[in-house]
């Protein structure tokens, strides 16, 4: 792959080492292009760039990539720093970065394989293929709770905690805190707890830090579990929820190695999945994560992937060619022997009005794929639609989003935390906003 560099002015104003790389990618031979000259690329450059302006002028902004897929074609752009701002080491299409929630959309195309297969139905409980674990009452509503409303954010739960916390105090959409200063490590620990037992090590991490996951430690974790809602009855984007259809798909076991299996290696993604699964190569091509105010997160409270359970929730760690992929398969841009998902994967399950979820709310209501969501483009109008999802771990932001049927697509992945003003979502929704309005001129 050729690699074209050129400092950006705006960065050089910041006094920050920036460089730019633009290509195709190492993908798939079936639908591999020629290499754009640079020329080719000063439209998609100049949108991405000033775009881009906002982000650099956050205090955290540190390292970045952004991919575009356009007209059958793939660009990378790598702005910043990998380790640490100042170092002048930009990150490149083999960097490694945690993707947070867009893991989610690896398990829902799972859960699509799987009910292919004949292994699994969309619509049973999803406590069948564990039923030692979390099992509820069974006169009680949540033993009904399905795969499908786990994969689309409708059945009930919280977003973060369970069990162990009481009712919200302010509104049912916050997330509760814990009481009595319950923690992680007492769960494991402590034998009063029945059922409990200590599956893994104990490392801090950073669902530590929200206090809501002990469950996963104990064989009667579910069956105390408070729900927002009815199971079908609302939107109520779950962390904790596809941790269960993880475990769930898993039937109690790996998660990730299944995963690799079954659907990152039959994309040839073999630089995508959980800390556990990397090599020491691959560990030492990580970016390092970085909080707002520019530090870096210690590296021990990056991981939801210490804890297995959880891991199909947001533990994957990829790079931006393999990322690249993702996003132009889901996007149905080449064939493989996965394809045949995408009908049942993106087939819009429930539309809810945009309040208290995951990405930029541009004023209209929104619909529930699996795993991935559709929102409007514009403030206003209700089409173009983009498909997207976000993610975001200490240290660590990302997106994907695309216009189906235009060929038009962005991702991002970032080795800071973005300013609560401006997020990676709309980041990727203001590009994609500007690569529409050019295709039009």
């Amino acid at each position: 792959m050729k690699i074209f560099k050129s400092q950006l002015t705006l960065l050089l104003v910041l006094t920050l080492g920036t460089t730019l790389i633009a290509g195709s990618g190492s993908l798939d031979k079936r639908r591999a292009e020629a290499f754009p000259k640079p020329d080719e690329n000063k439209a998609i450059e100049k949108i991405v760039e000033s775009a881009l302006q906002p982000v650099i002028a956050q205090p955290g902004f540190t390292g970045i990539t952004i991919g575009v897929r356009r007209d059958g074609k793939d660009f990378l752009y790598h702005y910043g720093d990998l380790k640490s701002k100042g170092n002048r080491t930009p990150p490149n299409s083999k960097t490694l970065y945690m993707i947070g929630s867009v893991t989610k959309t690896f398990t829902a195309t799972q859960l699509a394989l799987y009910a292919q297969q004949g292994l699994v139905t969309m619509d049973q409980p999803f406590q069948k293929n564990i039923p030692a674990l979390y099992q509820a009452p069974p006169a009680d509503p949540k033993s009904t709770i399905t795969l499908e409303q786990l994969a689309t954010h409708s059945a009930g739960l919280k977003r973060d905690s369970c069990a162990k916390f009481g009712p919200d105090s302010n509104s049912a959409n916050t997330p509760s805190t814990p009481n009595d200063g319950f923690t992680l490590e007492d769960a494991e620990l402590d034998p009063e707890i029945p059922g409990c037992t200590p599956l893994v090590p104990f490392y801090k991490d950073w669902y530590t830090a929200t206090q809501a996951y002990e469950e996963y430690r104990c064989q009667n974790g579910y069956a105390g579990c408070l729900l927002i809602s009815l199971p079908g009855a609302k939107h109520t984007y779950s962390n904790f929820g596809f941790g269960l259809l993880g475990l769930s798909l898993a039937k109690g076991g790996s998660w990730a190695r299944l995963l690799r299996k079954d659907i990152t290696d039959p994309l040839q993604m073999s630089d995508t999945g959980i800390r556990s699964q990397l090599t020491d190569e691959q560990l030492g091509r990580r970016a390092t994560g970085h909080k707002g105010d520019g530090k870096a997160v210690p590296d021990d409270e990056l991981e939801a992937s210490t804890i297995p359970t959880l891991a199909a929730g947001g533990a994957l760690w990829s790079t931006p060619d393999d990322l690249m992929r993702w996003m132009t398969y889901t996007m149905g841009e080449y064939s493989t022997s996965l394809s045949s998902l995408l009908t049942t994967v993106l087939k819009k399950r429930h539309t809810f009005a945009g309040d208290h979820h995951l990405i930029n709310k541009p004023g209209q209501t929104d619909s529930m794929a699996l795993g991935w969501q559709y929102t409007p483009l514009n403030r206003g109008a209700a089409k173009p639609e983009v498909v997207c999802k976000n993610g975001g771990t200490p240290g660590f932001n990302s997106y994907v989003g695309f216009i189906p049927k235009k060929s038009t697509g962005v991702f991002i992945m970032a080795n800071f935390k973005f300013a609560k003003n401006f997020g990676a979502s709309d980041l990727g929704l203001a590009i994609l906003r500007e690569l529409d309005k050019e295709s039009k001129r």
